[in-house]
């Protein structure tokens, strides 16, 4: 037979191991994997198929068989979006299907990182009973976020749901808002997770949309119903804390003005010393950490911009006063060990059946990688023993997922956030 990944052999201390790359496999994982592979080659259960948009043509990277899918999701750069030359391909392929299309700031398939593309994944479920309901509204039709966050996700919720993908708007948005008011609803019983669009690194406008509407300030969520659905979810930052614990004592939603009573700007600076020159750029190296309500986890929160005038910092996410912060750092192999373990805990308990894989992570992730940013997917893979897994996802403005152990979804920045998908018999 034709072993699907081929690796080399290798013996220490008396055990066998295939070798990938740098990366060292048991032998009886090994065999295991392809076992499941073939079982699975007969027994396919959900099914995807992926498809590259670039250079006006379309490109198949992948397809297990997909002739009547449940969704198409889709991601792609924002200008190739808005000339809507991608769309005659999905139409003639799977007329009936919704397609839901989100603006990036990269594209994640299951062979690279892209720029400048669109990536699409149509899903085809085998169970009858699996099966997905979804809804959009636009935030110009609110009065808050947390109310459209509210009005999107309750005509969701049914005895059977399993998970809500919700992508939104990334420049009209208020993502701690959205957050809140969709965890009033879900009341921490259902994960949620997702992303904020993206406009490359313009940030100019963003586009979220499903069929034909597609247009600024909107908001898609997507329920997936049924038993045989299993979802996993794993979210890891993999930044350094220095300095000492400090306390927000003066704030208005995402806009900081004190830090220990003293100001947050000049806070900064005195921290950062040589590197707070150019200081909203050197920001991506060294955003900051807040303590969630339970004060069990950290989320990172990444400096928009700077008001020298009115010596305020705003940030991408809300900052409530009284939280305790901490400023972090990076370092490179840490960022993308967190990008490996956040696959490890998305695939905790899953059956190894066919699986989509949806990365979403940060452009200040990007940023910060700089030429090493596609090492990010690689990483990724590398906590995924599963052959039939396809993985999919985008650079965003920032990330929706839980905790690892939690359900109650948050706003993540500078975060790579991985929702994994299978079906079972």
């Amino acid at each position: 037979m034709v072993i699907p990944h081929p690796f080399l052999f290798a013996t220490r201390q008396n055990s066998v191991y295939c070798i990938k790359g740098n990366r060292k496999i048991n032998i009886y994982t090994y065999i295991k994997n392809v076992l499941i592979y073939y079982f699975t080659k007969t027994h396919p259960l959900m099914q995807t198929a992926q498809f590259h948009f670039q250079n006006q043509s379309w490109d198949t990277l992948s397809d297990q068989g997909v002739k009547n899918p449940n969704f198409i999701l889709c991601f792609g750069a924002r200008e190739l979006i808005e000339e809507e030359k991608y769309k005659p391909f999905l139409k003639e392929k799977y007329p009936n299907t919704p397609v839901l299309i989100v603006s990036t700031a990269g594209e994640i398939n299951n062979k690279k990182v892209s720029e400048n593309s669109i990536v699409a994944n149509a899903v085809e479920f085998d169970d009858p009973k699996s099966r997905i309901k979804y809804n959009s509204i636009n935030l110009t039709n609110f009065e808050s976020s947390t109310e459209a966050g509210i009005e999107l996700v309750k005509e969701l919720i049914e005895d059977d749901l399993k998970l809500i993908l919700l992508f939104s708007d990334g420049q009209l948005v208020n993502g701690s808002e959205l957050v809140d008011g969709v965890n009033q609803v879900v009341n921490k019983s259902i994960p949620v997770t997702g992303g904020l669009a993206a406009d490359g690194g313009n940030f100019n406008k963003t586009l979220v949309g499903i069929n034909d509407d597609i247009q600024e300030g909107n908001v898609v969520a997507i329920g997936l119903y049924g038993d045989k659905l299993n979802v996993g979810f794993g979210s890891k930052g993999g930044w350094g804390q220095f300095g000492p614990e400090r306390i927000i004592t003066k704030s208005k939603k995402n806009v900081v003005e004190e830090i220990d009573e003293k100001n947050a700007v000049d806070l900064y600076r005195l921290y950062l010393g040589k590197d707070a020159d150019d200081l909203v750029r050197k920001s991506f190296y060294f955003p900051i950490s807040i303590k969630d309500e339970t004060e069990e986890n950290s989320i990172v929160r990444t400096i928009l911009s700077i008001d020298e005038d009115n010596k305020t910092m705003t940030f991408a996410g809300n900052m409530p006063q009284g939280s305790k912060v901490r400023l972090m750092k990076f370092n490179t192999d840490n960022l993308l060990h967190a990008s490996t373990e956040a696959m490890f805990d998305s695939q905790k308990g899953l059956p190894t059946n066919n699986a989509l894989s949806i990365l979403i992570t940060c452009i200040g992730r990007k940023v910060v990688l700089n030429r090493r940013f596609d090492n990010e997917l690689e990483a990724a893979q590398e906590g995924w023993e599963n052959p039939n897994a396809v993985f999919t996802g985008f650079y965003s403005y920032g990330e929706i997922a839980p905790f690892p152990g939690f359900i109650k979804c948050e706003l993540h920045n500078q975060t790579m956030t991985i929702t994994t998908i299978t079906e079972s018999e």
